[in-house]
């Protein structure tokens, strides 16, 4: 037999044996990165920022050739749009004016077709004529007597009272008005009504309003009056006053 062969283990080195650096190949990989997308194709003219550099959101990053040139004539097209937009609403503007235009002219001549055909306001213009005619002569008369004789107690009494009677009259006008304009505003907003039918009434209740209005003008001018004469009553009489009216009733 052979004799044994013994086996001898290297022992490890020693801690202290190991050198102190080590060298290593590899590639730096960042933390996070993003793909760059340009929507407008181009050859890059300038490119505005470099390795390294921190960039903000908005930030321009490269110029395409004839950028320039892009953005001048997106202006334009947004200025022409912007241009195109305003006249249109000028002239939308104007088409709602002729509209209004055209219906206030079509209010007013249905509200003249109205009084035409209105007999109660036609009779109120005519009395008016009438009373103005009338309160011209009574004036006259009036001016006459009381500058050449001072009026009697009765006659201021009946002054007085005649503005008394007038206001009666004029109160009572003014409560007929504001009951038909109260019955205006109720049929106005009553939907349940059929249109033509409101329409009717609210026509009939505008007549009579033109007409009260007449006679409430005239009942003021009544009331008017009757102070003015009541004031010459109590005032003495100026000679020159006396001529004038000798000169106007004459």
């Amino acid at each position: 037999c052979s004799p044994a062969v013994e086996e001898t283990i290297a022992p490890y080195p020693a801690a202290d044996n190991l050198p102190a650096m080590v060298s290593a190949a590899g590639v730096v990989v960042p933390e996070k990165e993003a793909l760059l997308s340009i929507t407008a194709g181009g050859i890059v003219e300038d490119v505005l920022v470099a390795k390294g550099d921190r960039v903000s959101s908005g930030q321009v990053l490269v110029n395409l050739e004839g950028s320039q040139g892009q953005l001048a004539a997106v202006s334009t097209a947004e200025l022409a749009l912007l241009n195109a937009q305003l006249a249109l609403e000028a002239l939308y503007k104007d088409t709602e004016l002729f509209a209004a235009e055209a219906l206030n002219s079509a209010e007013a001549a249905e509200l003249a077709l109205e009084e035409l055909n209105n007999p109660e306001l036609q009779q109120a213009q005519a009395s008016q004529s009438v009373a103005n005619a009338q309160k011209a002569v009574a004036d006259a008369e009036r001016n006459l007597a009381i500058l050449t004789k001072p009026p009697t107690p009765n006659v201021i009494d009946q002054a007085r009272g005649n503005i008394l009677l007038a206001e009666k009259k004029l109160n009572e006008t003014n409560e007929q008005i504001e009951k038909l304009e109260r019955q205006y505003k109720k049929h106005s907003s009553n939907k349940n009504l059929p249109a033509e039918i409101r329409k009717n009434i609210l026509t009939k209740i505008r007549q009579s309003l033109k007409g009260l209005e007449v006679k409430r003008s005239q009942e003021q001018l009544a009331i008017n009056n009757s102070y003015i004469k009541l004031n010459d009553l109590i005032a003495p009489p100026d000679p020159v006053d006396v001529q004038v009216a000798e000169a106007e009733f004459a």
